[in-house]
């Protein structure tokens, strides 16, 4: 068990990270090589204290430095999408989640879990919606990611896809209410072929930019992880190929399938 002052003693490690991890040379260098979007992935626990679980040993903390990010961006003309990789209860028991440890890990399908997810991303909504009209970072958050990759059935994950979509719809309509009018993206539980996506989140009901974010690993993909750049972009590209299958049978989902992460 970690005690406070343990925890306490973190907090300078943490800051010297966050204040050294992202420059703004960096973003410099990715603007000039033709980047016009960052997608900056967040845990809950940026929030502050008042939003921890209990038994919780994140340290809050970071949140200036995103401000400070969103306003590089700014000067820099680069969009910004905004992805809530760490969930209360950890939904996909990854590092990335914040909380290691495999399916054991993920309790985010508790309902208390579930609402509080919700209500970490109306609480983002609105301070997002607030930081985009400052003159320090006017219009640099271009969206909103709902989720990063929870483990779903589909890749032999605990969450079901039908509590996934439950959670989506009730949490999509929540953040709209706040007046949130940029992009939400949605993570299709790597299931982008699931039925249950049909004619889900899509217009007139809902906005035009409402998009299920997908996740492309061709490196776990032992058929072609042996090919060359070259190959792998041309295996791609095959009518019979796996991924262009499941995004060309994607209509009907949202306003439409933004790749979110992808690896050669």
């Amino acid at each position: 068990m970690i005690n406070q002052s343990e925890l306490d003693k973190a907090l300078p490690l943490l800051r010297a990270h966050w204040d050294q991890w992202v420059t703004r040379d960096e973003l410099v260098r990715l603007k000039d090589a033709g980047i016009t979007y960052l997608r900056i992935p967040i845990g809950y626990w940026i929030l502050g204290k008042e939003w921890l679980l209990p038994g919780d040993t994140y340290q809050p903390g970071g949140w200036p430095y995103l401000e400070r990010a969103l306003g590089w961006a700014s000067e820099l003309g680069l969009k910004c999408i905004i992805d809530l990789h760490g969930a209360p209860g950890a939904q996909n028991g990854n590092d990335n989640s914040g909380f290691s440890g495999g399916n054991t890990a993920i309790n985010w399908t508790q309902p208390s879990n579930l609402a509080r997810t919700t209500d970490v991303l109306v609480y983002l909504a609105q301070n997002l919606t607030k930081l985009n009209a400052s003159k320090e970072m006017e219009g640099s958050i271009a969206g909103l990611c709902l989720l990063n990759e929870p483990w779903t059935t589909a890749v032999g994950g605990p969450v079901q896809l039908d509590t996934l979509k439950s959670w989506l719809q009730t949490t999509t309509d929540a953040v709209l209410a706040t007046g949130w009018k940029g992009d939400v993206w949605f993570p299709d539980g790597f299931a982008l072929d699931w039925d249950g996506w049909r004619d889900f989140l899509t217009p007139p009901e809902y906005p035009r930019n409402i998009f299920a974010d997908a996740h492309i690993y061709m490196m776990f993909d032992d058929a072609v992880a042996d090919l060359d750049a070259a190959g792998q972009a041309q295996n791609f590209c095959r009518e019979d190929n796996h991924y262009r299958q499941q995004l060309e049978r994607a209509g009907g989902v949202g306003s439409g399938v933004v790749v979110g992460e992808y690896s050669m």
